[in-house]
């Protein structure tokens, strides 16, 4: 028992060493203590759903889509088999993201589905409009997997910020201007994409060059050219700036 307790101190420190070298950007250090962690966790047979889903996500980050994917599915399957159905869902939504980004949004949206059920089986509201918007976005992608129409994205939206996710209220606004654009109707497009413009000047540097993203969106859909490319100018320099901040604070 004594051991046992001293194996799971070794890969909690692991872990949270993965977790440290992830946020700093040194992606070998941190799947190498990750990978040291999964190694200690199954001697004793405990979880290691939380090293897949870190070890997902930072993969993710170096856009390594399939291999992220592959660890997603894993931390589904880990789950499952042991039960851990609280945590489940955001697996899967973590697993929906892959896919897409994998170029399949056929299982995207079905994780996505899933996830949505399983969050109002669990009674987790705040969670479920995270939901609706990957199985949105996934059928966005591949229009014959559902209907989907800019007005609903602007309602998840609405949803997103009103449970306290700004970022996907503003991932929500921006596919609502985008798929206006895509059929055609530059009008509607505006007036999505001037709401998610908002943020422009407060907020996490990534939030912002997404406002940024969604006012180059809504110049060129007023045939702006010339503004448009000034407001991608102004994302990429807001993304640079908080890229240099970061270094500076490690």
């Amino acid at each position: 028992c004594e051991d046992s307790g001293a194996v799971m101190f070794a890969a909690l420190v692991q872990e949270n060493l993965g977790f440290v070298h992830s946020r700093r950007g040194d992606v070998p250090q941190a799947l190498r203590h990750l990978s040291a962690a999964e190694k200690e966790y199954r001697a004793i047979d405990a979880p290691v759903d939380s090293v897949l889903v870190d070890r997902s996500e930072l993969l993710l980050s170096v856009c390594l889509v399939g291999e992220a994917r592959a660890e997603a599915a894993r931390a589904v399957a880990e789950m499952q088999h042991r039960h851990q159905r609280l945590s489940l869902p955001e697996a899967r939504l973590l697993l929906a993201r892959a896919a897409l980004l994998d170029g399949d949004p056929a299982a995207a949206a079905t994780q996505a589905a899933l996830a949505a059920r399983e969050l109002r089986r669990q009674r987790r509201q705040r969670w479920v409009p995270l939901a609706q918007l990957a199985l949105l976005t996934a059928r966005a992608a591949d229009e014959r997997l559902g209907q989907v129409t800019p007005r609903r994205f602007a309602r998840v939206a609405a949803e997103l910020g009103a449970a306290g996710w700004p970022d996907a209220a503003l991932e929500a606004a921006v596919d609502a201007g985008r798929l206006a654009l895509r059929r055609g109707n530059p009008a509607e497009a505006v007036g999505y994409l001037t709401q998610a413009a908002r943020h422009r000047n407060r907020g996490p540097a990534t939030r912002r060059a997404r406002s940024w993203y969604a006012e180059a969106l809504r110049r060129h859909a007023g045939a702006d050219a010339r503004g448009a490319r000034t407001a991608i100018a102004a994302g990429l320099r807001v993304l640079e700036e908080g890229h240099q901040l970061a270094v500076g604070r490690d």
